[in-house]
């Protein structure tokens, strides 16, 4: 990949980066101020995402329904139906219109309003996105980096809340289908925060513009490491029609193409909820494993006791923040004439 188109991506944030020494212990690592930008507000349901180079972010037209069906709580049973029909799925910003909120109201507020005691909006919801983009600037086929007649594209999804696929307990996919793609991931890496090097104590420190400026001209990006992100990427990679190529090769926006997921359960906890720590993604083995967040945070890669420079930085599992999230089980990429062009469903 070309390095350089990398400088699509730094945008800083104000955030406070932790690292650990060379046990698990974590240590306490400060920006420094004179890199400090204000901090991103939170992120709403709307399928605009809040592109900070989109004045004018498109608004979501749902397809409405009665309003004795949007304001139903979907239905929720002990165990799922295997598989989930997708008409079940409610769309969630006609749910959220129907509690008298905004279109562009915000995951937690949606869930104090609608959830329940446990701070979860349980059944099957669906929202649908409109704002697609070719990943901005980080992958192959992206702003900046040349498509050819055989370059496989990785189309994107920006979603206001933090999703997980389906894993078995060793990690391995449940995927039930998958067609009209390659693969389908959710990056809950934060690719717009300030990245960070680790240093000789195994500890891991702020990279400033400069050291980033000077590492993409020697291309030299692999070691930087990506905090987490509040929110997620749903990636799609594949061929796809010349139709949607021709758009991408001149770099123009994918106008009326559309992703819809569906996923199950949002709910605001412990990020410890979904996964075993809270951490930092390395650059280069997020390129190697397909930009997926899963498969970094499995125990062989983390470096301990090898030595070895680690896929994905742990940290200190007490420190780990609240977040809402949710899980994928199915999605589907529609072209302007509502066609499907790519689709998957996970159990």
């Amino acid at each position: 990949m070309n390095s350089r188109s990398q400088l699509f991506l730094v945008g800083l944030i104000s955030m406070t980066f932790l690292g650990c020494g060379k046990s698990t212990t974590p240590a306490l690592i400060s920006k420094p101020e004179s890199d400090s930008v204000p901090q991103q507000g939170p992120q709403v349901l709307s399928n605009a995402s809040r592109e900070e180079t989109n004045t004018h972010p498109q608004k979501l037209k749902p397809n409405l329904r009665p309003a004795e069906v949007r304001n139903q709580m979907p239905s929720s049973e002990g165990k799922w139906k295997n598989p989930v029909s997708l008409d079940d799925a409610v769309d969630i910003i006609e749910f959220a219109q129907s509690k008298g909120l905004s279109e562009n109201v915000d995951a937690l507020t949606l869930i104090q309003k609608a959830g329940d005691s446990d701070h979860v909006l349980a059944g099957t919801w669906k929202l649908t996105m409109t704002n697609l983009t070719c990943a901005d600037g980080l992958l192959e086929g992206s702003p900046g980096v040349p498509v050819t007649d055989g370059s496989e594209l990785w189309l994107c999804a920006r979603i206001p809340f933090r999703l997980y696929i389906p894993k078995g307990p060793f990690g391995e996919s449940r995927i039930n289908s998958i067609k009209g793609a390659r693969k389908v991931v959710a990056a809950r890496h934060e690719i717009r925060s300030q990245p960070c090097l680790l240093t000789e104590n195994s500890t891991l420190r702020p990279c400033s513009v400069q050291e980033y400026q000077a590492l993409i001209i020697q291309d030299r990006t692999d070691n930087l490491f990506y905090s987490e992100s509040t929110r997620a990427q749903v990636l799609i990679a594949g061929q796809f029609n010349p139709k949607l190529r021709a758009i991408l090769e001149k770099n123009k926006p994918l106008k009326d193409y559309s992703m819809t997921i569906y996923f199950r359960d949002l709910k605001h906890s412990s990020s410890l909820a979904c996964q075993h720590s809270w951490g930092f993604y390395r650059s280069g083995a997020l390129r190697e494993h397909d930009w997926d967040s899963d498969d970094l945070m499995t125990w062989n890669t983390t470096g301990a006791f090898t030595g070895m420079v680690p896929d994905y930085f742990h940290t200190d599992p007490a420190k780990s923040p609240m977040m809402t999230s949710a899980m994928l089980f199915a999605i589907l990429l529609l072209d302007p004439e509502g066609h499907v062009l790519a689709s998957a469903d996970w159990n």
